[in-house]
């Protein structure tokens, strides 16, 4: 990744990283300083704290996040929210070893006060169903 410093957008695909994904985000960080928009569309991916932070950390311009068919850590997505805009598009929630309950409260502050709540349901498939609603 040379010469990539000016890239707004990207979009990244199935590709084998698993385990590699944070050293990954840190060469998209270092190569595209200038990223504002990030789509992650990869199945075999388990989106855990670790990758969130490293996303927040080392890609400080971005602006909106897109997941789709991602498997998402309930404890990551707390991070996620001081971005402008963060989509789930068939994610699955995945169940671990985290004691957290089917509604969590999250303080989104990103101009000014607001709160809202972020539920997720699971339907008969084990696939998450996502709802923001203010408080």
């Amino acid at each position: 990744m040379r010469n990539w410093n000016l890239v707004k957008e990207m979009h990244l695909g199935r590709f084998n990283a698993t385990g590699r994904y944070k050293q990954f985000i840190e060469k998209i960080g270092r190569s595209c300083q200038e990223l504002e928009s990030l789509h992650i569309h990869e199945r075999d991916l388990a989106v855990d704290k670790g990758i969130v932070t490293a996303i927040s950390k080392l890609l400080p311009r971005l602006k909106k996040l897109e997941f789709e068919s991602v498997n998402m850590y309930p404890s990551a997505i707390e991070a996620l929210f001081q971005l402008e805009e963060v989509h789930f598009q068939e994610c699955n929630k995945v169940h671990a070893y985290e004691a957290l309950p089917a509604t969590s409260r999250i303080q989104h502050k990103p101009n000014g006060c607001l709160s809202f709540y972020l539920n997720w349901t699971v339907d008969g498939r084990g696939r998450a169903n996502w709802e923001v609603r203010p408080l």
